[in-house]
């Protein structure tokens, strides 16, 4: 028997679990999510508690995304490689998200669907099963969910801070925020990625100037 919840929650970042319990919103399963912004009756602490304590770093990061398009696909993937664990996904748009353990119905029920609702500028939980019951395996190599994007959000601050970083410093990074050794190959193409981004990002700006003077 599923344990459904609907959650909403305003779309800024939070600072710490406090906060995070004062604006998160449960509704009932039979809301309709485009009622207005009265008061809803529902234990706000559990549902918190219930989805902050399975993080063993932080607050999921998917409930803090800057980014109406594509950090909520992020953000699931860091918690899944965090956690040591994977999902399948089957439902993927760019304003629903809906993805199950890849253990689902062989000893752990994990699942979540997440919505965005733009007129309230917030994400909809609207299916949330409970924490991961699969056993938590250590793996020294690849995280199928480990690819050069998400290595790339990962290591941006690095990259630019020191563009010259070597790459087997990115993998010590990576491996110490993961706990995955990744191949050389994959941090490289991360790291051509940002370089390449932020030289176009530069570029514009560039341009832009010129424009102005």
């Amino acid at each position: 028997m599923y344990n459904e919840s609907r959650a909403q929650m305003s779309f800024i970042e939070f600072d710490n679990k406090k906060e995070f319990e004062s604006n998160l919103r449960v509704a009932s399963p039979d809301e309709d999510k485009d009622q207005g912004d009265g008061p809803i009756e529902a234990n706000v602490t559990d549902v918190a508690n219930a989805l902050a304590n399975q993080h063993p770093f932080e607050e999921l990061s998917f409930m803090r995304v800057l980014d109406l398009e594509g950090n909520c696909h992020y953000g699931m993937k860091d918690y899944t490689i965090r956690r040591g664990a994977d999902y399948r996904v089957y439902e993927s748009e760019p304003l629903k998200f809906y993805v199950k353990c890849t253990e689902y119905m062989s000893g752990c029920d994990w699942l979540i669907r997440v919505s965005m609702v733009r007129r309230k500028y917030c994400w909809v939980i609207t299916r949330y099963n409970g924490s991961h019951t699969c056993t938590r395996v250590t793996i020294s190599q690849d995280h199928s969910k480990l690819d050069s994007n998400t290595i790339a959000e990962a290591i941006n601050p690095l990259v630019k801070a020191d563009p010259s970083i070597k790459v087997k410093s990115i993998i010590a990074e990576v491996q110490l925020k993961f706990n995955y050794t990744i191949s050389y190959c994959k941090v490289w193409l991360a790291k051509q990625k940002l370089v390449e981004k932020n030289i176009r990002r530069l570029g514009s700006i560039a341009r832009c100037f010129a424009h102005m003077v």
